[in-house]
């Protein structure tokens, strides 16, 4: 049996110019970023201000599927002395 599942792939790009590569599948999340939107922006906010004043550390996103969080997270800790590692 042949299971000839193929969706098509594409960058989109959100509000916050955060590059994701997504298929053009059912997937929640994907069609909010498909749609320029922010997944769960008051989260993503939330965790900014909360790593404001730090200067050193390492960001660990354990179980980073399409990147949501991961990506605009990444972006704001890249202007600091961090490490970002996605897993």
């Amino acid at each position: 049996m042949e299971n000839n599942i193929s969706r098509e792939c594409d960058i989109y790009t959100t509000s916050d110019n955060c590059h994701y590569l997504l298929t053009s599948g059912p997937d929640y999340i994907s069609g909010h970023l498909r749609n320029g939107e922010i997944w769960e922006a008051f989260t993503v906010d939330i965790c900014k201000k909360l790593t404001e004043d730090i200067d050193s550390a390492v960001l660990i996103d354990i179980g980073a599927n399409l990147g949501a969080w991961s990506i605009p997270m990444s972006k704001h800790v890249s202007k600091k002395k961090w490490h970002r590692l996605l897993l």
